[in-house]
This record gives C-alpha cells, structure tokens and sequence, in this order.
C-alpha cells in the first residue's frame, strides 16, 4: 500500500489515502480514480495534472463528494482535519461542502444560477452555514466581490451573471469558494475560459486569498504554466492514478516518469511555438476506462517500456529527494535512461 507524502512539516488538513473510485456503465465497471494517495497542509497549492481523461476532475469531484449517480467511492480515506469524510452521510456532507472543503468550478455559467443576481447568490451560500440575517449576508457579499477585485462590488452584486464578463464570472466563482473561509479550495480549471492578462491576474488573486485566508489549494489543470505559476507541489496523474509527485521545481528539472517529461516538453514547445518545427506529442491514446489491463497503463505508448511494465502495475517508489515519487519500474535519470 502506498503512503501520502508528506508535503513539508505543517500537519496535513487533507490526507487522501489509497482512494478509488469506480465509474459503471453497460460494459461494467471501471476505477477512473484508481488507489490515489497525497496528503496537503494549510497555505500549501498542490497541482494535479493530466491529459483529458486522465482521473483529474473525478479525483476532484471525490473529494467533495460530488459525483454523477454511475460513480462510487470504493475504497480508501479521505480524512479533513482528522476526519474521514468518506462515510459521511448526505447531511452531514451538505454541511461540510462549502464551509470546511470548496469548489471553485471549471465554467461559471453553469454553476450561477442565470435568474439570480450574484449578490444574491453568494448570500445564500453564506447563510447555508453561517448564522446571519439577509441583510448581513448581502452585506458580506458585496465585500467578498471587493476582496476579488471586482469594481462597483455594490452595482455588480445587483447584476446577473449574463451582465458580466467571463473575468468577472470567475471571480464571482472564486468569491463563492472563499465565502466560508474553508479548509480545502478545489480550483477545476480555473483559468480555461480566460485570456493570459486575465488569467495571470486570476491567479494571482488566488495567491493573494491564500495568503489572507491560510486555506490549502488544489489546482487542476492540463497546463504547467499554471502549475508553474502557483503550485508548491505536483501530481501527474494518467489512467486514474499519480504516477508522479514531486516539488514543482524538482518535476521540472528531473522528471521521472516518461509521461511527466512528455507532457513537460509538449507544454514548453507550445509555450515557444514557432519556426514551423513539429510539436512533440505522445503517441498513442490513453487507455479505455474498461480496458487497462494488468500491467502499467502507460506502457503502450511508452519508449521505455519492457516486458515486466506490461505484466505488472508498477509500485509508488522513492525518485530521489523527500516528497519526490514516482509509479514506474525504470524511472528516467537526469536526460538519459
């Protein structure tokens, strides 16, 4: 059984344990989130990374206890403060969701409401868990849209979600997770939508409210420059499982685990597009959900793979440095294997 690893000396406010989580359809059943272990302090970022498919937003969704009727937590931990959350009942997670563990969601128009004002909005998650009259929670909403930098907070909380840009949309998302203060804020993508001024200007109010607020952060995202931007620490996930964790820089440097560098290179080529060159790529396609078989299931798109990585799942091992592992039976040293 592999072991969260410890992210630096603060005690973990979310430790996640061997989780799993299947996902059913008529061919049967498939894990999405496959034996997934980390563990994350207060004031800490931790990027998840991953092709489309990959298990990022389901691990997600696992953690808040938010998933779509076919799918199932199966096993593992997933303990907030010391408290497993896993065998929570409907109620009480109705209760922790947004107050102790929130979601900042990949596309705002589909998670605000278009018949409501914002204002109105974010004071109704206010007064979901907090004890405070209308007019209070009003009051309270308007502040969190200045905390998130938006102009006029008074004028935009009277606006609907159609009246503003998709900037400000995130915002208000943003405003939304922070309203409770929470423990945990899950960000999905949280800069897909935005332009780079925006998104570099999003992301570092996100900063600015970890900052304020001490919660501890999980971004996922397909993009390493926002892994690179905001994260402390990364897991690369691929077929439901992280197959590598490690320090942002340190994952960078000396990846090991050939699916890190390929998704490294492919991002860095795309960042310096140009001169008419192809861009590197992986060959291949990620495994079916119901067809991943016994052995690693990178191992068919793999240059380095041998005969074991197709007969057995590799083992979450040591790659070097505290807090840097890695799932891979011939993991890549420095530039050569």
């Amino acid at each position: 059984m592999s072991t969260p690893i410890p992210p630096h000396s603060a005690p973990p406010v979310l430790e996640v344990e061997e989780l799993r989580t299947s996902l059913g359809s008529r061919r049967g059943r498939g894990n999405v989130v496959d034996g997934v272990s980390f563990s994350l302090s207060a004031g800490e970022t931790l990027g998840i990374v991953g092709e489309s498919g990959s298990g990022k937003t389901m691990l997600g969704m696992s953690l808040l206890r938010l998933l779509p009727r076919a799918a199932q937590i199966v096993s593992g931990s997933i303990r907030l403060d010391g408290r497993d959350i896993v065998g929570c009942t409907v109620a009480e997670m109705r209760d922790i969701r947004g107050a102790e563990i929130a979601l900042i969601p990949q596309d705002p128009m589909v998670s605000l409401d278009p018949l409501f004002r914002v204002g109105t909005q974010i004071a109704e998650t206010l007064r979901a868990h907090k004890p405070v009259a209308a007019g209070q929670a009003m009051s309270e909403a308007v502040e969190l849209l200045r905390r998130v930098n938006i102009p006029d907070p008074e004028l935009r909380a009277q606006a609907y979600p159609f009246e503003m840009s998709g900037g400000m949309r995130q915002r208000v998302v943003g405003a939304i997770g922070i309203a409770c203060t929470p423990k945990v804020l899950i960000a999905d993508e949280p800069t897909t939508a935005l332009d780079v001024t925006v998104q570099a200007q999003y992301l570092a109010l996100l900063q600015r409210l970890q900052r304020e607020t001490g919660v501890a952060l999980i971004v996922i995202t397909h993009d390493f420059g926002v892994v690179a931007q905001i994260c402390d620490r990364v897991a690369v996930m691929y077929a439901g499982r992280i197959v590598e964790q490690a320090e942002v820089g340190r994952l960078f440097d000396a990846p090991a685990h050939p699916y890190s560098r390929a998704l490294i290179e492919a991002s860095a080529a795309m960042a310096n597009e140009g001169g008419g060159r192809r861009f590197p790529s992986i060959p291949g396609e990620p495994p079916p959900l119901f067809g991943r078989g016994e052995g690693c299931a990178f191992a068919p798109r793999c240059a380095f793979a041998r005969d074991r990585c197709r007969r057995e799942a590799p083992p979450q091992t040591s790659a070097g440095p505290a807090g840097h592992a890695v799932r891979c039976f011939y993991p890549l040293e420095g530039d050569a294997r």
